[in-house]
């Protein structure tokens, strides 16, 4: 290969590494350390949209809000892509891509001679033997080898028929001098003048020359090997041992001077005493809490091994832990006992203690604060009903934004973007529609609901390739150098590669992934499993 070509290629190569292994390396890292601080601005967001005019934090303020029982940091472990499963896993994953592009299969061709030439083997012929793979080694690192020999056809009295080897074409990239299977024992000479050929391969190399495979095509590619700086598949995460969920429990608590009425246009006074420390606790102030949890669950009932790449994270609401509800419990115990025990003139077990009259008035006041209980209930739980219908209207409404509806404006952006800070992160979150994380405010009544829009999803894996092609930090600076390079190459080598019938080189990397349809080889394997299972029965019912 001319030596412009081969910088180009370190060159290309340099900018793929860098951008595997420098750029989308600290983003993915960046996303995932990062993605605790992403969600407390998410939820202090959402807070001081809904509670407008009052102060969030995490520490202190009008309302202050508590993450707990986060499992976050033990869902997700990072791993190395050398010899362990899920570096195998991410190995076979980038194979599998590999598999869509033929110009990458193997390229073994063979041409043989229409006529016999030696008496002593009629059945063999004079070969021409191209071979040609393209492998990954365990460390995710690319080796590539091409010979091409000519197996002349000879026989003598000493050894019968044998082929010999003639090297015409030997071509080898590795990542260093002693990677992949192919380490010749010695070196294998220039030129057979001081010995025989079949002598030599029967006393050093002690190979089987039946066989016309192109051993010192091989060999002779190995000595004068293309050794190219790989660094191999970057670093990843994946999904702990039997982890396939998350969650959090999220505390939030409203001082309470800062509480409204139902109108909003009056606070609630603070309460005083033994009645108020058990409703509104010690610190004065109204809670309320709730329990996340993000889950892994694949659309088939097959075994799917959990993964950060899979479609298939979701969430919900779940039930609060035990430990969150034993404050709440206890409060209520103390609230209970509150309303049971009556005051008492006196100690009951002092002597001459006595219940001077106070049956008939305890009777009475029960009787008016059950009235007032029954009255508040009821007004209580039209208030909660309307609120509950306004808050889930609000919700649906964020949700679809109909534009028909009016009460429906827009937040601003997020303080804190996943991802980090940097000139690449910010073109990757514009180029794939995620920068423009502004939230959307819509009112029904006097609840409010806020949602985050344009999360980068896509419908599928067409509209996920195109996104990808529109990043330059991602993928075009560093394709567009690559296929400049292919397709100058592509003119050199096409004359050769076409008269062995080898598929010509694709310059399509991304759209060519889309012609993989999972969902047909799935039916197809299932009918076919059914075929199968058809072709047995009827074979048992025939045999009985």
């Amino acid at each position: 290969m001319p030596s412009h070509f081969r910088s180009a290629l370190e060159n290309a190569l340099d900018g793929h590494q860098w951008l595997s292994h420098e750029v989308l390396d600290t983003v993915a890292r960046q996303l995932v350390q990062g993605l605790p601080a992403t969600r407390d601005a998410a939820i202090k967001q959402v807070l001081q949209t809904n509670l407008a005019g009052l102060s969030v934090s995490s520490v202190s303020g009008d309302v202050v809000y508590r993450i707990a029982n986060d499992t976050w940091p033990t869902l997700l472990a990072s791993f190395a892509p050398g010899g362990n499963q899920e570096g195998a896993r991410l190995r076979k994953a980038v194979q599998r891509a590999a598999q869509a592009y033929g110009f990458l299969g193997k390229r073994n061709r063979s041409a043989y001679n229409p006529w016999p030439t030696q008496p002593y083997c009629p059945w063999l012929r004079h070969t021409l033997r191209r071979r040609g793979d393209t492998r990954m080694d365990k460390l995710g690192r690319w080796i590539a080898v091409d010979t091409q020999s000519f197996h002349s056809l000879r026989g003598n009295r000493y050894t019968g028929c044998y082929f010999r080897e003639y090297a015409m074409g030997t071509a080898m990239l590795r990542p260093s001098s002693r990677s992949g299977p192919y380490h010749p024992p010695q070196r294998v000479p220039d030129n057979f003048s001081k010995e025989h050929f079949w002598k030599w391969a029967a006393r050093v190399a002690r190979w089987n020359l039946l066989i016309p495979n192109n051993r010192v095509a091989t060999f002779r590619a190995a000595h004068g090997a293309w050794v190219l700086r790989q660094q191999g598949l970057p670093r990843g995460f994946h999904v702990g041992a039997k982890r396939t969920q998350a969650a959090f429990v999220l505390y939030v608590r409203q001082r309470g001077d800062s509480l409204t009425t139902t109108e909003g246009r009056s606070v609630v006074r603070l309460l005083k005493g033994r009645f108020s420390q058990s409703v509104l606790g010690t610190a004065g102030g109204v809670r309320a809490s709730a329990a996340a949890q993000t889950y892994f669950e694949p659309l088939s009932k097959r075994a799917v091994v959990a993964n950060a790449w899979r479609p298939y994270w979701h969430a919900r609401l779940v039930p609060m832990p035990r430990i969150a509800t034993r404050g709440r419990q206890a409060r209520r115990r103390r609230l209970s006992r509150l309303i049971t025990h009556p005051v008492r003139a006196c100690h009951p077990n002092s002597p001459g203690c006595k219940m001077v009259g106070q049956a008939l008035v305890e009777a009475c006041l029960v009787l008016v604060l059950l009235s007032a209980l029954l009255t508040a209930v009821l007004r209580v739980g039209d208030t909660l009903a309307d609120t509950q219908r306004d808050d889930n209207d609000s919700r649906l409404h964020a949700f679809a934004v109909d534009p028909g509806r009016g009460g429906v404006t827009r937040g601003a952006g997020m303080r804190r973007e996943p991802g980090g800070e940097g000139p690449a992160v910010k073109e990757m979150r514009q180029a794939w529609h995620y920068a423009d994380r502004s939230a959307v405010i819509a009112q029904v009544g006097v609840r409010v609901s806020a949602v985050f829009r344009e999360g980068g999803a896509r419908l599928d894996d067409r509209a996920t390739q195109r996104a990808l092609g529109r990043s330059a930090a991602a993928w075009k600076v560093a394709a567009a150098r690559s296929l400049r390079l292919a397709r100058r190459i592509d003119v050199q080598t096409q004359p050769v590669d076409s008269a062995w019938g080898r598929q010509a080189v694709s310059f399509d990397w991304l759209n060519r992934w889309s012609h993989v349809d999972v969902r047909r080889r799935r039916v197809a394997a299932r009918r076919g499993a059914m075929r199968w299972r058809a072709r047995g029965s009827l074979l048992i019912g025939s045999m009985n």
